[in-house]
């Protein structure tokens, strides 16, 4: 199959999903070029007459121009969005998958949405992993931080670090922008350690490797800088789930819906339900190497053999080309 790929326009974790849905696509026998949307609509029009693809496939489609998508509307070749901001940003993408023949989110709840708007060729599709990136260490590093959480500091997430802080003696390392502003009265506790920046997922890696336990909490579906008025609330796990348990490392999440459709709770991942619940499972497993290496080593089998975006990508072009 020819597929032209159109990234989202989007940089750093996006920048590395783009490059790694092109080599998939290629290591998949698939022959694949790349565009810019930016160029316009006369620059796309040359590269269809002159490549003539099987499929046009893009990510997010927040920074496609309506003119293009009319434009690609007007051509005999199937279209497909790989929507993976959901539900956070429905408000947007409900106004615009209508122009798509073929519409993958990340969330079965917004999946839900666009069954019930009359989209029928939607489907359920996670991110998926590259597992040369999200790998586990060639020797085991010694593990210089209890906790750690990577991502925005969201309300929920700063809470949990700060009752954490409060509550225990564990040593915390937190990832991400704007974490210093949102801990900065904590900035002298000689437990906490912050990096303060967006970091390329190999760096991000080599910290999941230095804990004992990696935390993973999903964005708030009722953020203020949302644009999900109708308040959807999110399923489906995120990505990192999959990024964590392909390194091989071991995670904390907290439970959602869809969860046990892609591990075995207890085997090969431990979610929290509470508060209580959360602290009980820090408490214990901090205390159990063994146990949380053979979980963590569960997860990463599970990963490779489910969840690399090769499996993804597989799952995406059989959709469309059984129809």
């Amino acid at each position: 199959m020819k597929i032209l790929y159109i990234p989202s326009g989007f940089k750093r974790i996006y920048e590395y999903f783009d490059q790694t849905i092109m080599k998939e696509l290629a290591s998949l026998n698939h022959e694949v070029k790349s565009f810019n949307a930016l160029l316009g609509v006369k620059k796309l029009q040359t590269m269809l007459q002159i490549y003539r693809p099987n499929l046009v496939l893009t990510m997010v489609g927040m920074k496609m121009r309506q003119e293009m998508i009319t434009f690609l509307n007007k051509q005999s070749i199937p279209t497909a969005i790989w929507l993976t901001e959901d539900p956070f940003y429905i408000d947007r993408t409900l106004t615009f998958i209508d122009n798509f023949d073929y519409v993958f989110t990340i969330d079965t709840a917004a999946l839900e949405v666009y069954h019930k708007n009359g989209h029928k060729n939607s489907y359920y599709l996670p991110l998926g992993v590259n597992p040369e990136i999200y790998s586990p260490p060639l020797t085991e590093p010694q593990k210089k931080y209890d906790l750690c959480l990577v991502g925005f500091p969201y309300p929920d997430r700063v809470q949990l670090i700060n009752l954490l802080l409060e509550r225990t003696t564990y040593s915390i390392l937190v990832v991400g922008a704007k974490w210093d502003q949102e801990l900065s009265h904590r900035k002298h506790n000689r437990r906490l350690f912050i990096i303060n920046t967006w970091l390329k997922p190999k760096l991000i890696v080599s910290y999941y490797h230095q804990s004992k336990i990696i935390l993973n909490t999903h964005r708030p579906y009722d953020l203020k800088e949302n644009k999900n008025s109708q308040l959807i609330i999110n399923k489906s796990v995120n990505n990192r789930t999959f990024e964590i348990a392909c390194s091989g490392s071991f995670q904390l999440i907290d439970n959602k819906a869809d969860l046990t459709d892609h591990f075995v709770e207890g085997e090969e991942i431990i979610s929290f339900h509470n508060a209580e619940d959360f602290n009980e499972k820090i408490d214990y497993y901090l205390t159990q190497p063994l146990l949380r290496n053979t979980i963590a080593t569960g997860a990463r089998k599970k990963a490779i053999r489910e969840h690399t975006f090769e499996k993804r990508l597989e799952k995406l072009l059989s959709i469309v080309q059984s129809n």
